[in-house]
């Protein structure tokens, strides 16, 4: 019987540990979002990639490399990130708070809009 009350309590403890707070899987949802906004806008700007002269291309070709090199799978999401399949954006090498994945995310989004305002 002791075993069973152990196990039990072992079983609760994990699964209180393991699960996420509303504001955690909020911040979460909200970081996921804001990587698809990045996504979309690295897809943009890849699309006008072909307007720029050769010297401005191999920069933003750079750093839009850098930006997606940056993204990583968010806790609860799956990243998908056409044209590197095959390629690990896993989140087990990414040890940060729920805030600090939101932080990220809210960083990449600038960068993605500050590139667009560049190259018009």
């Amino acid at each position: 019987m002791r075993k069973y009350a152990g196990l039990l309590i072992c079983a609760f403890l994990l699964a209180a540990c393991s699960s996420q707070s509303k504001e955690e899987k909020a911040m979460l949802k909200e970081a996921y979002e804001l990587q698809l906004k990045v996504i979309e806008g690295v897809n943009d700007l890849e699309s006008k990639m072909a307007a720029q002269t050769a010297e401005a291309k191999d920069s933003l070709e750079h750093i839009l490399h850098e930006i997606e090199e940056a993204l990583f799978e968010i806790p609860g999401y799956h990243l998908e990130l056409p044209g590197h399949e095959g390629h690990d954006h896993g989140h087990n090498r990414v040890s940060l708070t729920t805030k600090e994945i939101l932080d990220v995310q809210r960083e990449l989004l600038q960068q993605v809009n500050d590139l667009k305002s560049s190259y018009k």
